[in-house]
């Protein structure tokens, strides 16, 4: 379909999905890393999942992102 991306995993690089829209909780087929991913229509990212964030839920591991990365900005 137009305007879908495919999301590749950040450990091997297998491609795990095609999607125009996704926030979802993926397990690579290939290195078994479970992979958050968020695409939209201007971007697509994928953040391996640590320990520390097992019990989060997505949108909790998505603000911390988000404060991670303001403090590299500021």
């Amino acid at each position: 379909m137009e305007g879908e991306r495919w999301v590749n995993c950040p450990v091997c690089g297998n491609k795990i999905m095609k999607a125009r829209r996704a926030d979802v909780d993926e397990i690579c087929e290939e290195c078994g890393n479970l992979i958050t991913i968020c695409v939209t229509k201007s971007f697509v990212t994928t953040i391996v999942n640590d320990e520390e964030s097992d019990e989060q839920s997505f949108t909790e591991r998505m603000l911390r992102y988000q404060e991670e990365l303001a403090l590299l900005t500021n």
